[in-house]
């Protein structure tokens, strides 16, 4: 494309293009003027001033204006000159170029195409003026126009050096401070709290210093000094050549989203009981211990503690003295530990404390003892006064475990060998625990298998009556003929059906086995003999609906009368409405109900009358020490007290003619024990039943 520079010409200029060109540089207006025929551009010396030229470029085209463009404003240029030129009509657009130096300003552009004969453009031309300075001006009387009327939140205009130089009203009522408080000041100075971490504030300074902008939340204080949470996102202010004047900061106050999300942090990570740390917040410190410890070399002590027979005193004193007691018991656990402890509630009442760095041994066995005697003092609520103990666990980091899954598992079972061991007291983890921690789980998983191979089998144990001497009861007891390990007492699996939810199904088949063979005891010439059959209290919950007891009795043809079922004093303790609609039922349907191991807990005597029960059977530990003279009070007294409320006594665990004799003048009305026979497999037992028959 030529290019013909007005400068380098010499032509006539009439005296009203004189006083045009006059007017444009008066105005510091540039003209151009362009032919589409030969592409010969004509324009001005302020033509080319908008463009950062002093003097004429020895080339100069349209391509050359377009390449001046800022790139974001070519597309909408190009796009205006096309459809000007298109429809032969004019074209106007503000945009950007980038002069000669790499500096950004802003231009306005007009032009009108002009047509030939048949309509099609042959010409254009046009004037250009830079607009720089009034496109500044608009920016600026926009953004205080948006910071002191749109917008509703708290702003902060603050020049390169960091000096507020601008806040609206917003900010005012947020922070209490007018701007001519604030005015020439530092934000940092006039609302940064002292609580505001160093990280955040490190953050702020590096970004400021690269002048880039920053979003972050800071702990602030108000004028009349109420502290309250704001997030601040800052952001530069550019002018038109994209230099930064200042700093924008925009400012929201997050007190309550602050204040709730601490409430949700809290409410994941400390127990709502307690206020001590919880299961997931436990875990997390002990990790952290356990790693402080690897880098240090020094023991971490992790106790397991348990209260002893918590359940007992929740089930005799309702679940708000429970809750009390357990609030309490974490404030004396917490007095007895050093600040740099954690105490953790796992839930129920298991509590875990983790002691970090430990010198020796001692040290935490001193704390134990601390714990454990702090405990056994009675707890007091209002007039009520409780006594509990508790069970300890310890296990060492890194003795007895590489990880804290494992750690947490010994010290659980060196808490159940403290327990096993007679409670309230502490017990170091070994790894016989482990072994024995195994052959629990093997257990576990055999007992699953039990009932398919016809390893479980119910023996008999005759009750005797005292008045007649003949066999007038029985009581089925379970026995599991492990294919290995051989006869394993109920003493040992029945709680672990029960931890593994399997007493449910191991109960209905005791049921059915003693209910078969009360009827076959019968046909051996004993009519309605009856059997007595232990129920777990979890298994209340598989007794409503067509599957109860008394239901499939009366589907085996058999009365209910041939069954007694004998109930623990917890399931009384209950007191639930299952329990209750349970056990009438049994009643109503004929079926008669025993309360196992009385005197041993904690019951009512209106339990005794509320429930309906028929006999009270004495607890062994009373029989096998009734020589002692408070054992065979307590013996004589529940004879005693049954009769008066018209229950018959049974006495269980009579071993010895001295036992038999001392019941008899009490006027027990049943025994059963040693001393007449062991629990017998069913046929041997049906023979003894009609060797007795046939005595009489």
């Amino acid at each position: 494309m030529k290019i013909l520079e007005r400068a380098g010409e010499q032509p006539f200029v009439s005296p009203q293009e004189a006083a045009r060109i006059g007017a444009l540089e008066a105005a510091q207006i540039g003209d151009w003027e362009l032919d589409l025929a030969t592409n010969i551009m004509r324009r001005s010396a302020l033509h080319d001033r908008c463009f950062g030229y002093r003097s004429s470029p020895a080339i100069w085209g349209y391509q050359e204006f377009i390449d001046h463009l800022h790139p974001d404003d070519r597309d909408a240029v190009e796009a205006s000159y096309a459809t000007g030129k298109a429809l032969v009509t004019q074209m106007e657009i503000e945009c950007r170029v980038i002069w000669p130096d790499k500096s950004v300003h802003w231009i306005w552009w007009k032009g009108r195409f002009y047509p030939d004969e048949q309509g099609h453009s042959v010409r254009v031309a046009g004037i250009v003026g830079e607009i720089t300075a009034r496109k500044l001006h608009e920016d600026q009387i926009a953004l205080y126009s948006l910071i002191t009327q749109k917008i509703t939140t708290p702003v902060i205009l603050t020049d390169l050096l960091g000096k507020i130089t601008w806040v609206n009203a917003p900010f005012e009522t947020l922070s209490g401070y007018a701007l001519v408080e604030v005015l020439g000041r530092k934000p940092g100075d006039v609302l940064q709290g002292p609580e505001t971490d160093k990280n955040t504030i490190r953050l702020m300074h590096e970004a400021l210093a690269k002048a880039q902008g920053f979003a972050v939340e800071v702990l602030n204080y108000r004028k009349d000094g109420q502290i309250y949470w704001q997030h601040l996102k800052v952001d530069p202010v550019l002018d038109h050549q994209g230099v930064i004047t200042g700093f924008l900061a925009l400012q929201t106050d997050v007190t309550e989203r602050k204040r709730f999300e601490a409430l949700l942090w809290r409410n994941a990570n400390y127990d709502t009981l307690t206020e001590l740390p919880n299961r997931r917040l436990f875990w997390d410190r002990l990790e952290q211990e356990v790693r402080h410890a690897q880098r240090t070399g020094k023991l971490v002590a992790l106790f397991y503690l348990d209260i002893d027979r918590f359940k007992e005193i929740n089930d005799l004193f309702g679940h708000e003295i429970g809750d009390q007691l357990l609030i309490e018991v974490a404030k004396r656990i917490n007095a007895c530990v050093r600040g740099s402890d954690t105490v953790a509630r796992l839930g129920g009442d298991e509590f875990t404390i983790i002691l970090p760095q430990l010198e020796a041994l001692n040290d935490g066995e001193r704390i134990a003892q601390k714990i454990l005697a702090s405990l056994t003092q009675p707890f007091y609520f209002d007039q009520l006064r409780v006594e509990v103990s508790a069970s300890i666990g310890i296990a060492l980091y890194p003795n007895d475990s590489p990880t804290t899954q494992q750690l947490v598992n010994n010290a659980d079972q060196a808490m159940y060998m403290a327990k096993t061991h007679g409670r309230n007291q502490f017990c170091y983890f070994t790894p016989s625990m482990q072994i024995r921690a195994q052959e629990r789980l093997h257990m576990g998983v055999d007992l699953r298998q039990a009932l398919k191979p016809d390893q479980l089998r119910v023996f008999f144990q005759p009750i005797i009556c005292m008045a007649s001497g003949k066999i007038v009861k029985a009581e089925a007891l379970l026995r599991w003929q492990h294919p290995v390990q051989g006869l394993i007492e109920p003493a040992i699996f029945i709680p672990l059906a029960e931890e593994l939810g399997l007493i449910g199904d191991i109960g209905e088949w005791v049921f059915r086995e003693a209910a078969t063979w009360a009827a076959e005891f019968s046909r051996q010439g004993q009519p309605n003999f009856q059997v007595s059959v232990n129920m777990s209290p979890l298994q209340f919950a598989r007794q409503m609906g067509e599957r109860s007891w008394p239901r499939q009795l009366q589907e085996m043809g058999l009365p209910c009368k041939q069954i007694s079922v004998e109930i623990t004093e917890s399931a009384l303790l209950q007191d639930s409405r299952l329990v209750i609609d349970t056990l009438r039922e049994y009643r109503d349907a004929g079926m008669e109900i025993a309360l196992d191991d009385f005197g041993t807990g904690y019951s009512s005597m209106s339990y005794l009358v509320k429930f309906g029960i028929d006999y009270l059977k004495i607890d062994q530990s009373f029989v096998r020490d009734m020589a002692h003279k408070n054992s065979r009070t307590i013996a004589e007294t529940i004879i005693v007290m049954g009769h008066k409320l018209g229950l018959k006594v049974i006495a269980e665990g009579v071993e010895t003619a001295e036992q038999m004799h001392i019941l008899m003048q009490a006027g027990c009305d049943y025994v059963q024990g040693y001393l007449f026979s062991a629990a017998l497999p069913p046929e041997e037992f049906g023979r003894m039943l009609v060797a007795d028959r046939c005595a009489g």
